[in-house]
């Protein structure tokens, strides 16, 4: 079962490289509070970003379904 749930997160972290267009550290960086569902934005922290900014940026309503399925899949709570 971890074997299987490391798969996962491997899956999740390639997702987010090719939707969101953010750097690998950053990527890591991300936490489930990180996600607004309801505003459907991503807050990206300044102590992952090359420019020390935080960013607010909005995604489309599928892109925020496949995190969700995500959560489903990995068992996480919060966001």
């Amino acid at each position: 079962e971890a074997r299987q749930l490391s798969w996962v997160r491997a899956e999740l972290a390639l997702v987010l490289l090719e939707s969101a267009g953010r750097r690998r550290g950053a990527i890591m960086g991300l936490r489930w509070s990180d996600f607004d569902f309801t505003a459907r934005k991503v807050i990206w922290r300044p102590e992952r970003d090359k420019k020390r900014r935080t960013w607010e940026i909005a995604y489309p309503e599928s892109f925020f379904e496949t995190m969700r399925d995500f959560q489903r899949r990995l068992g996480a709570v919060g966001g």
